[in-house]
């Protein structure tokens, strides 16, 4: 991952801020994103150049029960003068689903740096509290 990011080419049936299912050609962009393994799965950090928005999530493994709850928050920070934000994303999960995300809104100032970083713990119907692997992300 770059400083600037990647380009991602997203189906045209996501919604806003949706970059599931796209891929990168490698070229710099308005996009830093990571994905990083925690001990049941896996979670990410999409984060867009210009400040306007991210999305967070995690995909627990099917061995590990679905979700039931979380304690899940994102920091972003918007460089020397932009400032920095918490956003907190506890709450349920959705019902009968290994898969959660959170789209929000960024109320931090444009800067032309930044960076975020989500993260928490889960915890399944088969009784397991999984903690994500905190993806970071920086453009």
């Amino acid at each position: 991952m770059t400083d600037a990011g990647e380009q991602f080419s997203v189906p045209v049936t996501n919604a806003p801020g949706d970059f599931s299912n796209s891929y990168s050609d490698g070229r710099s962009s308005g996009v830093a994103s990571l994905e990083a393994n925690g001990d049941c799965g896996t979670s990410w950090i999409y984060f867009q150049f210009g400040n306007t928005q991210f999305r967070t999530g995690y995909r627990i493994k099917p061995d590990r029960g679905q979700a039931f709850s979380h304690l899940w928050s994102a920091t972003i920070s918007t460089g020397r003068t932009g400032g920095t934000g918490s956003y907190n994303l506890s709450g349920a999960a959705p019902a009968n689903s290994a898969t959660w995300q959170a789209i929000r809104r960024i109320v931090e100032p444009y800067t032309s740096i930044g960076s975020a970083m989500a993260g928490g713990t889960a915890v399944t119907t088969a009784g397991w509290i999984c903690s994500s692997g905190n993806p970071i992300a920086t453009y």
